[in-house]
């Protein structure tokens, strides 16, 4: 049977600003399939890049390109799609790279001068620089604890963790046990001595809770001094933007994962 292309769709995942100002990144991904028109042979391409824009909108350049294709009954070929990025004060990129839809994602860090990449941490997502670029928060459910279930899918949670610049000395920065919850987002704070952390807790009523962490020892240690809910910011998910809104006149920057 004759086959049918249908229109491509583009996902904008993630945007940050180059720590002068001067340029935008952001992550695109083209996606367009293709099936006959009973159904049969599905298959899909995506084209993912970083790309990288002036601030009035000049000067679209591309950075990095990757790709994944699927085709039914062979699986999935190509390096994945981006996802979440930062920008360090150096411009050099934290990306997230999602291997395959729904599966372990990596994250490497891109050379904006000379788009080189490389893998820094496997089994994570959402890398945020410090702000010194000595240090990286990351999220990850490496451990496989907290399972959970909803309909017709299950999935561990996600924990907070440190590492240094080179991906090296990766360590847990919250202890939690069990169903204690997954982390939704984390961010520095400016002066890169405290993080703030949104967390999710299933149950009746489920709600997601904002904390603040104070770390010291420096880059290479960071231990964690104490741990201590924000007075007057833990909500239930319906009423997280006043959440966000409070926290921002606090002076933080609430991650994007939280809303």
């Amino acid at each position: 049977s004759k086959k049918e292309r249908f229109a491509p769709q583009v996902y904008l995942n993630s945007a940050g600003w180059n720590r002068d100002g001067t340029r935008i990144l952001f992550t695109q991904t083209d996606e367009s399939f293709r099936a006959n028109r009973n159904g049969g042979r599905f298959s899909s391409r995506r084209l993912s890049r970083i790309r990288s824009i002036k601030p009035d909108g000049s000067g679209l350049k591309t950075v990095l390109k990757s790709r994944l294709n699927s085709k039914q009954g062979k699986g999935y070929s190509g390096r994945g799609v981006f996802t979440d990025l930062d920008v360090s004060a150096g411009n050099k990129v934290l990306v997230t790279r999602e291997l395959r839809p729904g599966g372990r994602s990596d994250i490497h860090v891109v050379d904006m001068a000379s788009g080189n990449s490389k893998r820094l941490v496997r089994s994570a997502e959402h890398g945020r620089w410090s702000p010194d670029g000595k240090s990286i928060l990351f999220l990850s459910d490496r451990d496989k604890t907290g399972r959970q279930c909803e309909e017709s899918s299950c999935y561990f949670q996600s924990k907070l963790y440190v590492a240094d610049a080179d991906g090296s000395g990766q360590r847990r920065v919250l202890k939690q046990k069990g169903q204690a919850g997954s982390v939704n987002g984390a961010d520095w704070s400016p002066d890169g001595t405290a993080v703030v952390v949104t967390r999710g807790r299933f149950g009746r009523p489920s709600c997601t809770d904002l904390y603040v962490k104070r770390v010291g020892g420096g880059p290479a240690t960071y231990t964690l001094a104490f741990v201590k809910a924000v007075p007057g910011l833990t909500a239930t998910l319906f009423d997280l933007p006043a959440v966000i809104e409070l926290a921002m006149v606090r002076g933080w920057h609430v991650p994007q994962a939280a809303a």
